[in-house]
């Protein structure tokens, strides 16, 4: 999973829901021609889209004063809506991760939603997801969903080898290494930032303090050191070794016992094998637990000429009857406290990505994510492959990379 698709998991459509608690079509315009709102959004949505369309126009009938314009900027979005920034022609609305939504509030580019939204209304908010949208103390967006890490585990395999699914990093290389044999792999995971991070934030590190990295420390480089010997020990391996796309495919595929993935991955698994016998945990703890979530969100551009308007449907995106869609989709964790359990109700084995969500840190490393993780990924593939010795010297000449001295 790319970090693209790691942050853009819930889709355009979603911006057209139903009417928001408390709110009715008096208050938001007393105009008698209707105000359209532009929509900028990532990809439409290819399941449930008769319900979300039929949002759409439940919401267009009852607030007559306001039509929803949406564009799909597709697989170059993030290069669209920069544009579209800097060329002076944001639209009123459009989707953003929260690192780059602090960037843009703090450049004035957005609204901020504190006098145009129902305080009460914030409180059934997941807490972790909303305070990734506060910047300074002022709200510039609502999020959509969340994604968080968990570990899928083989039922069957576990069983007929006498396991209980593991807790800690000793427990996950003792399983990893019974489960192996054959043309079975213990764990399935891909070697790149977006899943040994968490390995080195149970070690007791941290990958940034500010804009300044700060994972060349020695608690890092432990968790760090600890999932490369996994690998070492082929124990481990990633989808591609095992002739799959993706680590979580080799798990569906039962070429691997245990694949570590994020929450929307367990969609994948459910539509792909309906009487697959599995389950998911919280991730094994190493010196503590840890890991990170993230989450895209609605946010408003400063520029709108229809504030009240254009607030109302980035409201509409986080009512009930969508927050419901995504739950029962279970494309990703709703963003809404109410909504999640009914998640967790439909999927009891998605628990394990609720606990991680509320027990993780933002994936918010800095100004330029992308740059850290090139840096981290760089330093990865050096060590996997032997060309560094141990996890520091990795670390130190990722910071380095990071800072240019490469």
């Amino acid at each position: 999973m790319t970090s693209r698709k790691m942050l853009s998991f819930i889709t355009a459509a979603l911006c057209t829901a139903s009417i928001f608690s408390g709110c009715s079509s008096a208050a938001v315009s007393k105009k008698s021609e209707a105000v359209t709102i532009k929509c900028f959004m990532q990809s439409l949505p290819t399941i449930q889209q008769t319900e979300l369309l039929d949002l759409k126009d439940k919401f267009e009938k009852n607030h007559t004063s306001i039509k929803i314009e949406i564009e799909d900027g597709g697989n170059k979005y993030e290069n669209e809506i920069n544009n579209k920034i800097q060329s002076g022609q944001a639209p009123d609305i459009f989707m953003m991760d929260s690192v780059s939504t602090s960037k843009l509030a703090a450049k004035g580019k957005l609204l901020s939603f504190d006098e145009l939204i129902d305080k009460k209304d914030l409180e059934d908010f997941n807490v972790n997801l909303l305070n990734q949208f506060r910047i300074n103390g002022k709200l510039y967006g609502l999020p959509e969903a969340g994604q968080s890490l968990g570990l899928f585990y083989n039922k069957d395999m576990f069983n007929e080898a006498g396991l209980k699914p593991p807790t800690t990093w000793e427990e996950l290389e003792a399983a990893a290494t019974k489960l192996t044999k054959g043309n079975v792999t213990g764990l399935s995971v891909e070697y790149s930032p977006a899943f040994f991070i968490p390995f080195m934030l149970q070690g007791g590190g941290k990958i940034a303090e500010g804009n300044k990295p700060s994972f060349n420390s020695e608690a890092c480089a432990k968790g760090l050191n600890f999932f490369n010997s996994l690998f070492a020990k082929k124990i481990a391996a990633d989808g591609k070794t095992l002739s799959r796309q993706y680590s979580v495919e080799a798990f569906i595929k039962k070429d691997a016992a245990m694949a570590l993935g994020f929450s929307g991955d367990a969609n994948y698994v459910i539509s792909s094998n309906p009487g697959f016998n599995w389950g998911v945990v919280v991730l094994p703890k190493g010196n503590t637990t840890g890991s990170f979530f993230q989450s895209t969100g609605i946010v408003v551009s400063n520029s709108t000429k229809n504030r009240k308007e254009a607030v109302e449907v980035a409201k509409f995106f986080s009512e009930g009857n969508v927050q419901r869609l995504i739950a029962e989709s279970g494309i990703a964790i709703p963003s809404r406290r109410s909504m999640q359990q009914e998640y967790t109700k439909k999927y009891p084995q998605m628990e394990a990505f609720l606990t991680m969500l509320n027990n993780s840190e933002p994936l918010n490393y800095g100004d330029d994510l992308g740059k850290l993780f090139n840096a981290l990924n760089d330093a990865g593939t050096k060590l996997q492959s032997g060309q560094m010795k141990d996890a520091k010297e990795a670390l130190d000449y990722a910071v380095n990379l990071y800072n240019g001295a490469h």
